[in-house]
């Protein structure tokens, strides 16, 4: 699936290289504006419309854009975590993490040290925080079990 960043109109292909011009930059007069997209990478268009375009009309359409993309995308834990842009968890990060919680694995399951020592436990810190918030507002609280009992033998 071809990357969102295409869609806002700001970036035009370089024939015969693997680059493109920022039409924004052109119009300004900017002498550096053809920008990598070797192996059809767009993360560096990403990160030249947040750090150089921020204040205009493309990056409130990529914003609502990629909204709508991550609105499509929903799972079990989303209500309760949120990935932060600008360095967290990411979103395979996140269908991990919800793989996780979904299926109930143990976190020794995972040899990738990353989810034991960082994804992890910070999904897990969002969710507590947000599980207490919600408790603060309950002015009580009750739980109850499931007491099994067999037809002739009674366990109570």
């Amino acid at each position: 699936m071809p990357s969102i960043i295409w869609q806002i109109g700001l970036y035009r292909k370089v024939e015969g290289t693997e680059g493109v011009e920022c039409k924004l930059c052109l119009e300004n007069g900017k002498k550096k504006t053809t920008l990598s997209t070797k192996n059809s990478a767009t993360s560096n268009l990403i990160a030249h419309l947040k750090s150089s375009h921020k204040e205009t009309e493309f990056f409130e359409k990529y914003c609502s854009l990629d909204n709508l993309n991550k609105k499509d995308q929903t799972g079990p834990m989303d209500k309760h975590l949120r990935i932060n842009a600008s360095g967290g968890n990411s979103s395979m990060d996140k269908k991990v993490i919800n793989w996780i919680a979904s299926t109930q694995q143990s976190f020794l399951l995972h040899d990738e040290s990353y989810y034991r020592k960082r994804a992890l436990p910070s999904a897990y810190l969002l969710v507590k925080n947000k599980i207490k918030k919600e408790f603060e507002d309950c002015p009580k609280l009750s739980f109850t079990t499931d007491i099994w009992s067999n037809g002739i033998v009674f366990y109570v």
